[in-house]
Order: C-alpha cells, then structure tokens, then sequence
C-alpha cells in the first residue's frame, strides 16, 4: 500500500475521508491521493475557504490542467471529478465535473484546435456528426427539398447500414415550424371561404 498525501486547504476533511472512503472500498487509492493533492492545492491558490464545491471554480481547475501531458490530465481530472461525485452525494448543493470533460488523447484535439474550438468541453467526433446530419436536413427543407426522400442519401453519408437510425437527426426547428404554421394557416383560409 502507497503512502497517503496530506490535505492542507478548506477541504482537507473531506478529502482525507474521501480518500478513507475509498480504501474502505477496497481500492489502494495512495497514488490518487497524491492527485488529489493538485486540486487541494489548487483550493489553497485561489484562496477559497468553503467547502462547497462550485462549478466555476471547478471549471478553472479544468482550465489549469491543460499543462499536464494528456494521460496525467485525465487521470488527474478523473480522481477530481470523482471526489466531486462524492460531495455531491454528501450535498446536492456540490457541483461535479462532468464525464464529459474528460481528456481524451490524439487527433480529435488537434482538430478542435485546427478548427477554433475551445474551452471546456470539447465537442465529440458525435456532436461534429450529429451537426453535419442536422445542416444537411435544414438545408434540404430551405430549398423545399423532400428531406424523408432524401433520408437515405443522408444515412448513406453517415454510414448507417439502415436510414431508419439516421431519422433521430430530424428535428422540429423553428423554420420548419413556422412552414408548417403558415400552410396550417393557409389551408385554414382556403377552406373557410370555400364553406362560406
């Protein structure tokens, strides 16, 4: 079993008994301790004296882990966002760090950063995919396309062996809606004088 790191900051409480918690549950947790002592370190620099943890001073933590190699921050944000989950489940009140700000290493941040993307979190290869399939069905309903006809197309695309799977990217959107008003409207009109 590893040595266990001490906590110096507002926090210094829970994380000891987050860190017994763990042990308790059967994990040597001695080299998490110690990456957790980044983030009592950095409660101590921002000079925060709550012990409640808020989104925005977790959000600079994020940010201030960018220097790290991609493997050191993942699991340095890892252990964080599981001492979060922990106060959070001790305090409703607690923010956490969501998964999704998990580092994840290679191409996909260099594309981020080749294509202006920035702070936390980073889109997913989905959202990329999700936003093609949702520009290409706006754009089809624009030029009075019939986007169910051109469904398969899209799924071809994307890859989808079936294009049953690629209608969740069909969504109401507000000019589809105000199509769908204007010809309610209109058929309302044309059928009023039409029984008058």
């Amino acid at each position: 079993m590893s040595s266990i790191a001490l906590f110096h900051s507002a926090l210094a409480d829970h994380l000891a008994h987050f860190v017994a918690y763990k042990q308790m549950n059967g994990y040597d947790y001695g080299q998490r301790s110690h990456l957790l002592a980044f983030f009592d370190r950095f409660w101590i620099e921002e000079g925060l004296q709550t012990t409640c943890l808020c989104s925005s001073a977790l959000e600079r933590y994020i940010i201030q882990t960018a220097e790290h190699k991609p493997q050191a921050r993942k699991e340095i944000i890892g252990v964080a966002r599981q001492f979060s989950e922990y106060m959070h489940a001790m305090d409703p009140h607690n923010a956490t760090i969501p998964i999704r700000v998990l580092p994840e290493p290679g191409r996909r941040f260099r594309f981020c950063r080749q294509c202006g993307f920035q702070g936390p979190p980073k889109p997913r290869l989905y959202d990329l995919r999700h936003n093609y399939a949702c520009q290409c069905l706006r754009r089809w309903r624009r030029t009075g396309e019939d986007i169910h006809a051109l469904l398969p197309v899209l799924a071809a695309a994307m890859g989808h062996v079936n294009y049953l799977s690629t209608q969740v990217y069909i969504h109401i959107e507000p000019y589809a809606l105000e199509q769908a008003a204007v010809q309610l409207n209109t058929y309302r009109h044309s059928y009023e004088r039409n029984t008058q």
